[in-house]
């Protein structure tokens, strides 16, 4: 077995987010310090935050720490077993430590989507109704400003700050398994039946699984939004 370790050092990029009731609104590529959470409004389903800054003159003060973006750990592990005529292999990648933000399934729109429109699966457990148990804030229906302006004096979506807010912050880590393969080298006995020198077989199979945090719902914690397809090939080596 061949074993590849990499270690990075854990003190750099960081990301800072704005706390906001079981949510908070971000700013890209620092995170620091937490804060108590809000949630959605009970009446609206809109995202609520906390942007009290208290007695300070530091107008970021607001932003919570999450995690880091650069894994402290990255390795593979590479596996191979013989048994008479067949060779076995395995490849396995890991990462560890990092952090990553889920995609906004609201990104591109705020309103209800037209029939024409794909919309994200995680939309359906948004917030619909008073008393729904949720963290999806509901579609925009009016009522008040979509907008929200911090303590330092940007503004921005709130739906925007939801997408980036501690809340879709999660684990990165994960182990892979990138490849498995089973070969078959034929014996002098069948490749001088066949007039040949040599024949192996070989079955391939690429992208096999990989264990990851649930809330990926299914997508590749590397894409974020998309996965890795399986790929199968098979192969015949002859000599002759």
């Amino acid at each position: 077995s061949v074993i590849i370790l990499r270690h990075k050092d854990m003190a750099f990029n960081k990301i800072k987010n704005v706390a906001v009731r079981g949510i908070a609104a971000c700013v890209p590529d620092r995170i620091e310090k937490n804060k108590d959470f809000k949630g959605l409004n009970d009446e609206t389903g809109y995202p609520e935050f906390n942007l009290d800054c208290g007695e300070t003159d530091d107008p970021t003060d607001f932003l919570v720490y999450s995690g880091q973006r650069e894994a402290s750990f990255t390795g593979g592990l590479t596996t191979r077993l013989r048994w008479k005529q067949f060779t076995y292999s395995a490849d396995f990648s890991a990462l560890l430590g990092a952090k990553k933000r889920l995609p906004n399934p609201f990104s591109s729109l705020e309103r209800l989507p037209s029939p024409y429109s794909n919309m994200d699966r995680e939309l359906l457990d948004r917030w619909t109704k008073p008393g729904d148990n949720t963290t999806i804030p509901a579609f925009y229906h009016g009522g008040t400003s979509s907008y929200i302006y911090l303590p330092n004096g940007d503004s921005g979506s709130m739906y925007d700050m939801w997408g980036n807010s501690d809340l879709r912050v999660v684990d990165a880590s994960f182990l892979r398994c990138t490849q498995m393969s089973l070969s078959w080298n034929a014996g002098k006995g069948v490749c001088s039946a066949l007039h040949i020198s040599d024949l192996m077989m070989s079955l391939t199979v690429n992208n096999i699984f990989v264990i990851c945090d649930s809330r990926f719902n299914g997508f590749d914690p590397e894409l974020g939004n998309s996965v890795m397809p399986k790929i199968v090939s098979f192969g015949i080596n002859v000599g002759f």
